[in-house]
């Protein structure tokens, strides 16, 4: 018999033959979610740990070391959401932001 072959919804390739295979397209924005999530948690984990590393050898009291912590999980966790918005940045091109 003839084997069809049609692109489907998320770009995935379906074939009659052999059922759906994904696409070079599709396993590369698994790829980028992967790398998102591995950037989110390396670095919120080294922004705080660099955060109590730096409480601890610097402020004594317990609301002052909670905050130096809090501030360095959140520069870690910046540095990963500004990685995470220039990998998925072309996805949202064309979206408009309402107000």
């Amino acid at each position: 018999g003839r084997t069809g072959r049609w692109r489907g919804e998320l770009g995935v390739v379906l074939t009659s033959s052999r059922g759906p295979s994904v696409s070079a397209e599709t396993s590369m924005d698994e790829n980028k979610f992967d790398r998102v999530v591995e950037n989110v948690v390396r670095g919120g984990t080294y922004g705080a740990l660099a955060g109590a590393a730096a409480a601890l050898l610097l402020f004594r009291h317990p609301s002052s070391r909670s905050c130096v912590f809090t501030f360095g999980l959140g520069c870690g966790m910046g540095a990963a959401y500004s990685d995470a918005a220039k990998d998925f940045g072309a996805l949202f091109e064309g979206v408009k932001r309402e107000a």
